[in-house]
């Protein structure tokens, strides 16, 4: 009884403690171009699959001006380059903004300069994890009918100059994974994309027997319909984590398996 009256008095006790505290609220943003900037910063640092909806209402709460929206296409150019397998989630960031907000004319517009500009450099330098990301992005942005035909096509005729030499090479084979189908869907896409891999068989015999294996890989996917295996890195749910963590401690005995059939240059929903 002595017990329970003194469990009783504590929780009392802790009931008043509880009311006389203000009520929680949530981190004001920053304000200002740093402040928006930062905020962003944040955002981008934390998205994932899984926490898509919550990230989206934090940018449109920042996104209230056509120069918040030009921070956010540079932040996403940037952070594309670093997380090249984050692409797909950014794209599909920057679809989510421009129902929202009627079109983002100031990030597409952004995103459309920033992108391209750092997408061609890509080709200029030694083609590292970040060059490919860029365009990997661009690709994306390209599938998500958010980067016109005219930009893909400035950018594979960039790669496939003679002086691009073996990085421009790897780009243009990296940018024809990233939009593939959606690439051939039109007409002129079709027609324009033959031309780009029949330039690609001509070139890699100039180029090391690496490169020359990245173009037979490339025009074989095309053969077979852009449906390949993927085993590349990418961002995943919770319950993808989990299933793939089931898999492997298991020693493979699931049904789950180590690849995924995909078709590339294909949105996935």
């Amino acid at each position: 009884r002595k017990y329970t009256e003194r469990k009783q008095l504590v929780a009392d006790c802790e009931t008043e403690v509880l009311a006389q505290l203000p009520a929680p609220c949530q981190r004001p943003l920053a304000t200002g171009p740093e402040g928006s900037r930062r905020s962003l910063k944040m955002v981008l640092n934390k998205v994932t699959p899984d926490n898509m909806g919550a990230m989206l209402h934090t940018v449109l709460e920042v996104c209230q001006d056509e120069e918040a929206e030009g921070v956010l296409g540079e932040l996403l150019v940037s952070f594309a380059g670093r997380f090249g397998h984050y692409s797909g989630i950014y794209s599909d960031l920057v679809a989510y903004v421009m129902q929202m907000r009627y079109g983002a004319p100031a990030l597409v517009k952004a995103l459309r300069e920033k992108a391209v500009v750092s997408a061609q450099d890509a080709g200029k330098e030694e083609c590292k994890k970040t060059h490919l990301g860029l365009v990997q992005f661009a690709g994306a942005l390209f599938v998500r009918q958010i980067l016109p035909f005219a930009h893909i096509q400035k950018l594979i005729e960039v790669f496939l100059r003679p002086d691009s030499g073996e990085p421009g090479m790897e780009c243009a084979i990296q940018l024809f994974k990233s939009v593939g189908k959606s690439l051939e869907s039109s007409v002129a896409g079709r027609f324009y994309a033959q031309a780009a891999r029949a330039r690609l068989g001509d070139l890699k015999d100039k180029h090391s027997r690496r490169i020359q294996f990245m173009v037979q890989d490339l025009l074989e996917l095309a053969a077979n319909g852009w449906q390949f295996r993927a085993f590349e890195e990418e961002a995943k749910t919770k319950y993808q984590l989990r299933v793939q963590h089931h898999y492997d401690t298991n020693g493979g005995e699931t049904v789950a398996p180590a690849f995924e059939v995909r078709v590339a240059g294909q949105a996935a929903y």
